[in-house]
């Protein structure tokens, strides 16, 4: 065949190659039991009847294949192979009309012939299945309507063929060539079958012949996908897409991709070129992607599906990259990522053909609408011109990345090993994903739209350092390693809003990447200057989406630290694999902020680094990890019991007078508005990057600088060993709140919580959790509602009467009989809180104990309500008076 395609019979072909049906192959369709393929299926097998009772000429279009085993990259190409990679159908359907008519004519030499030449690979009992109808001659009952159910009484038929979806076709198949050549005369059909002049015909193609070297021929594959669906195959948007794809497109009738792709690579435009780039997608390619989808304990025919996302995603990167760098308006092209991704095969060659004329001339809305928009690119100045300048550049850059894929020198292993550092799998995980849960590029078709915004900035950024630097090698990777983590920590710290945050984002990851030739990652990092205008690296504007420019900023002062004392690298380093639910350490880099001068700050560092202004010290950054790490864990939650922790927090206020009317509780909204509660384990949101620069509102601003705060008192008071050293810091912190500067203008309800351990304390079946809200009684403000959950409820208590009921509880061990509490929203009853607790008097009569008006009160059983002339810390006064 030698590169050109053969015209011949199935005779031909089988006595000069032995046909294998490669594993990537679908199942034999013509035999579905559907009216479409019982119609498709019986106008094929009436056409080669017709064919060999009349001797017509019947030419069954082209067939492509491969000496290649996709599933051996190991075995010799030898040439008697032939692997079809598309024609399948047709060869199964003319190899079961040989196999029934040589079984009929008795023909024992041909069907050795078909028995040693064709098989199929895609499941053990298919094949097997082909060898033994092949073994010997069967004694067929002509007679009979069905052919299949004497071969399902054969011994070696198996009930596990009987599920093969490949044997259970061919049998329908068999019947339906058995009705209608029953009565043929054999033997001359055998002869017609096997004479060099059969008039069944096809041209069949080895791609893995093709040889550059030689002379450009004329062939030229006219619609072959296209073809086939008249013969019952349903098509995949990737095939349509191809079968268009590879078409000349006349002189003005369109943007023809392939021919600027050629001219770009500068490379002369020839029917063979066309040919060749498709065969590659139709060979090493589509393998490729089989195997990455199935990993041999699954089989999926969703590979082709999966090619076609690669191509469509790499697509829409491009083209709104050009958009988006053209000055198109983000809020144009911000919803048209959709558009685009939900273009069926055909459409999104139309799209490429049009010039993307779908968009470019305001034919969408934002919402996908089909309507002209007073704004179309065009009016920004995005020009036909620049649409076929993204195409071209994404048929480069996806023939670029496939080369790189599947080029067997190239040592994979070294990228898609798992090596346990952060980010490191990105890249794996992104590419391949998860198919269970629609995730990366083996996302579920009919599920396409799932895959968040940061999927598709990390996978498009590694693949532009992939285009620019290859796949690293074993020994290589350290570079790649630094991209890897800083893509990883971009888009895992950015929520992106929209598309077109995306967009922008990407094309500074890609534009960085250029700078990269010859410098490390850090050197173009700390190069890059900010100012009111956006980022520049030498004069040169770096894009950025607005989201993502709060971590961007981050990873430039890593940089600066890291080109400036290398030593910085290994501690970030340390620091971001324990935080490695997100890796961003901005906290640890403002507690490592000290003053340059010595004189005037004593715990000044003589390691201080100035960086745009502000003196970092690597001692404090270490001393500042070696503390939180024992505090948090990966995800920044608790590593430590949460209520020291958050009592300490509200100390922070008695020995900083910037806090003390600060807290760092979480308020409440919805029907709990006003309600307060601690925060618990997850300290995640108080130790973000978006909370120190008030992203979300001066309140969590202050919650961050209140964390800060005590973290930066623990830094510079302490050099913990193990976490009892940090609970003993707490505890001592926490006693000396109340001989703090600024402990007597806390809040009442913090002087509370610091003096008296209240936390999960229960008093007659009422226990506090860490949730309350101030004032929420209209008839006493003073009072305070405590719940016992972390939600807001009708049931409450009050919190200096509960926190008198346990200083008597502890003082009087069982002299508490009750604690009650009604509805909320009614304090008062009978002149007396109905928020109380009672106790026993030394003469065993009950003593209602309550809370009113900045003073307690009590009342004996039938008696009326009397000031106790004491506050909450002379429990013992107290204590007298009830004469307990």
């Amino acid at each position: 065949m030698n590169g050109q395609a053969t015209k011949g019979s199935f005779w031909e072909l089988i006595n000069d190659k032995k046909i294998e049906i490669p594993k990537y192959q679908r199942e034999y369709a013509q035999g579905r039991d559907n009216r479409r393929a019982e119609g498709i299926r019986t106008g094929l097998v009436n056409a080669l009847y017709e064919a060999l009772d009349k001797y017509t000429p019947l030419e069954l279009d082209f067939i492509f294949g491969s000496k290649k085993d996709t599933d051996n990259e190991k075995e010799d190409c030898s040439n008697d192979k032939f692997r079809p990679v598309d024609g399948q159908q047709r060869l199964t359907i003319l190899y079961l009309l040989h196999w029934y008519i040589f079984q009929c004519a008795e023909d024992t030499d041909a069907l050795k012939v078909l028995h040693n030449n064709f098989s199929y690979a895609t499941r053990t009992t298919s094949r097997i299945f082909c060898e033994k109808i092949c073994e010997n001659l069967l004694s067929t009952n002509l007679g009979k309507d069905q052919i299949s159910a004497q071969l399902k009484d054969m011994p070696w038929f198996t009930g596990a063929m009987g599920h093969d979806p490949t044997v259970k076709s061919m049998l329908v198949v068999i019947d339906c060539i058995h009705n209608k050549f029953k009565n043929a005369d054999f033997t001359p059909f055998a002869e017609k079958l096997k004479n060099k002049d059969c008039p069944i015909t096809f041209y069949y193609y080895d791609l893995s012949e093709y040889d550059p070297n030689k002379p450009d021929t004329p062939f030229n594959v006219r619609d072959l996908y296209i073809k086939m669906n008249a013969r019952g195959l349903a098509l995949t948007d990737f095939e349509i897409f191809k079968a268009e794809l590879q078409k000349t497109v006349p002189q003005g009738q369109g943007f023809d991709l392939l021919k600027s792709y050629f001219n770009k690579e500068n490379k002369t435009d020839t029917p063979t070129k066309r040919v060749r780039l498709i065969g590659k997608f139709n060979n090493e390619y589509t393998n490729f992607f089989f195997n990455l989808i199935n990993d041999g304990k699954t089989e999926s025919d969703k590979f082709d599906q999966a090619m076609m996302n690669f191509i469509n995603e790499i697509i829409r990167a491009d083209f709104f990259c050009a958009a988006s760098k053209a000055g198109v308006s983000q809020k144009i092209y911000r919803n048209h990522n959709t558009v685009v991704k939900g273009l069926s095969g055909k459409d999104l060659y139309n799209f490429i053909k049009d010039s993307g004329k779908l968009l470019v001339d305001g034919y969408v809305d934002g919402n996908g609408k089909k309507d002209k928009p007073d704004n179309p690119y065009t009016k920004f100045g995005f020009t036909y011109s620049d649409a076929h300048g993204a195409f071209t550049a994404s048929l480069k850059r996806i023939v670029k990345l496939l080369d790189l894929f599947t080029d067997e020198g190239n040592n994979k292993g070294a990228i898609l090993a798992e090596k346990g550092n952060i980010g490191y799998n990105l890249f794996t995980d992104l590419f391949k994903g998860d198919q269970k849960k629609s995730s990366g590029m083996a996302v579920d078709p009919l599920d396409n739209n799932t895959l968040p915004f940061g999927d598709f900035v990390a996978r498009n950024a590694l693949y532009a350092y992939l285009e620019e630097f290859d796949i690293p090698q074993e020994n290589n990777t350290q570079k790649y390693d630094d991209w890897n983590r800083f893509v990883w920590k971009m888009v895992k710290n950015t929520d992106f809003k929209g598309f077109d945050e995306a967009v922008e984002t990407l094309r500074g990851l890609r534009e960085i990447c250029t700078k990269l030739s010859g410098k490390s990652l850090f050197d173009v990092l700390s190069n890059i200057e900010k100012d009111d205008a956006g980022y520049k690296f030498n004069g040169t504007y770096v894009p950025m989406g607005s989201s993502a420019r709060l971590h961007f900023d981050e990873e430039l002062l890593k940089a600066k630290l890291i080109v400036s004392d290398p030593n910085w690298k290994d501690a970030i380093k340390d620091a971001e694999n324990h935080f490695n639910s997100d890796g961003e350490i901005w906290f640890l880099l403002d507690l490592a902020k000290v003053k340059e001068n010595k004189d005037n700050d004593d715990n000044a560092e003589d390691d201080v680094m100035n960086i745009d202004g502000e003196g970092y010290s690597l001692n404090m950054f270490k001393k500042a990890f070696s503390i939180a790490k024992n505090i948090f864990n990966s995800s920044k939650k608790l590593n430590i019991d949460t209520t020291p922790f958050e009592r300490a927090l509200l100390a922070v206020g008695a020995h900083n007078s910037q806090f003390t009317d600060i807290d760092h509780l979480i308020p409440m909204s919805g029907s709990a508005a006003g309600t307060k509660k601690f925060v618990d384990k997850d300290f995640s949101n108080h130790l973000s990057h978006r909370y120190a620069e008030g992203r979300e509102g001066v309140d969590n601003q202050n919650r961050y600088n209140v964390t800060l705060a005590l973290l930066r008192t623990m830094v510079k008071n302490l050099d913990p060993q193990n976490e009892d050293d940090i609970k003993h810091w707490l505890d001592s912190y926490i006693n000396n709140a109340s001989s703090g500067d600024y402990f007597k203008d806390l809040s009442d309800w913090k002087k509370i919580l610091l003096e008296h351990d209240l936390f999960d304390r229960t008093v007659g079946g009422f226990k506090f959790r860490n949730c309350f809200e101030p004032g929420a009684w209209g008839d006493d403000p003073t009072a305070i509602a405590i719940y016992n959950t972390q939600n807001k409820r009708i049931n409450s208590g009050e919190l200096h009467s509960f926190a008198l009921a346990c200083l008597i509880e502890n003082s009087k061990q069982g002299s508490i009989v009750q604690y009650v509490s009604s509805q909320l929203d009614n304090y008062l009853e009978n002149d007396f809180p109905n928020r109380y607790f009672i106790v026993k008097d030394s003469t065993g009569k009950e003593v209602k104990v309550g809370y009113l008006n900045s003073k307690f009160v009590m009342v004996k059983a039938g008696g009326m309500p009397q000031d106790i002339n004491g506050t909450l810390e002379n429990v013992e006064e107290i204590c007298k008076q009830l004469g307990i």
